[in-house]
């Protein structure tokens, strides 16, 4: 007996339907009293080579 069906799951992950294929998105603030402004450069020299976004804070 042969038996036909879809792989649906397999089809919408593939069409990167129902959040599959989307990129996940994540907003992280940190900060630390007390950081030189030496070392606060060499973390976001780090975080750009993992491929985060850094914003440097504007002081007011």
């Amino acid at each position: 007996m042969d038996i036909a069906y879809k792989d649906y799951p397999k089809i919408i992950k593939n069409a990167k339907l129902n959040g599959y294929g989307a990129e996940p998105k994540y907003t992280i603030t940190a900060a630390q009293s007390g950081l030189t402004s030496d070392k606060a450069d060499e973390i976001a020299a780090y975080l750009r080579k993992l491929g985060m976004t850094v914003v440097k804070k504007q002081e007011v």
